[in-house]
């Protein structure tokens, strides 16, 4: 496993070694590679408390006036232990609503997520509104598991971005809430805070530090901490 790690790093640097042309693209893919201390999902549940791989493919196509259309795969692999996988599809497509001239956007997205984890496959359609101001943005969405989840499932999100000594510093905060999830029966609600900076390496090379919180305020999931590193590239 770890000769696999180094090879897939060593790859993801070689891809991105060219330089990125100044031209914003109607086509671009992303590649990433996440190593995390545990493997926990956005939503608080912590399948395993074991080291994990976490690879992600993006592939997004400008429509102009017409927004983005992106398609997106992410998996989990477990370093050491029981192996833990887990296996995301993602298609949405994202739509300007309202456009100001100083960078202000409100935004529509339209998602469909499929999940697949050992014994369940969870899907959901999603809905989201967004309004963005140059750094910081905030936003809503609504999602509906229409397989093994059956639930429904509601967040806002705030995220904002510094400049720390000419370093950019990621911050997001959000609140969800979930009336159902399929892991146990119960409802789920809670708080997620992050934390990253992105470092350049070059044009197309980006590593990114992270640590991600949850802080759980109902049902059986317990409040958790998650520490990361990622490297990631963009082919155009």
């Amino acid at each position: 496993m770890r000769r696999s790690t180094i090879w897939a790093l060593a790859l993801l640097t070689a891809l991105g070694a060219a330089r990125a042309s100044g031209e914003e693209p109607r086509h671009r893919l992303d590649l990433s590679l996440r190593l995390t201390n545990s493997y926990a999902n956005m939503r608080g549940f912590v399948p395993s408390d074991e080291p994990a791989l976490q690879p992600g493919l993006d592939y997004r196509l400008n429509l102009g006036e017409w927004g983005t259309l992106h398609l997106g795969w992410w998996g989990n692999l477990t370093v050491d232990g029981p192996a833990q996988t887990e296996r995301d599809y993602v298609v949405d497509w994202t739509v300007p609503l309202l456009y100001h001239s100083e960078g202000r956007t409100l935004t529509g997205t339209v998602c469909w997520s499929k999940f697949m984890i050992p014994d369940a496959l969870f899907e959901e359609w999603m809905l989201g509104l967004k309004w963005s101001d140059r750094n910081w943005s905030a936003g809503v969405n609504f999602m509906r598991d229409y397989e093994d989840g059956q639930g429904n499932f509601a967040e806002g999100v705030a995220t904002r971005r510094w400049q720390v000594h000419g370093q950019a510093v990621d911050t997001s905060l959000a609140a969800l809430y979930n009336h159902h999830y399929a892991v146990d029966s119960t409802g789920v609600s809670g708080f997620r805070a992050s934390v990253s900076t992105p470092i350049t390496l070059t044009d197309r090379v980006t590593v990114t530090p992270d640590v991600r919180h949850f802080y759980a305020t109902h049902g059986d999931f317990e409040s958790n901490w998650t520490f990361g590193c990622s490297i990631s590239t963009t082919l155009r």
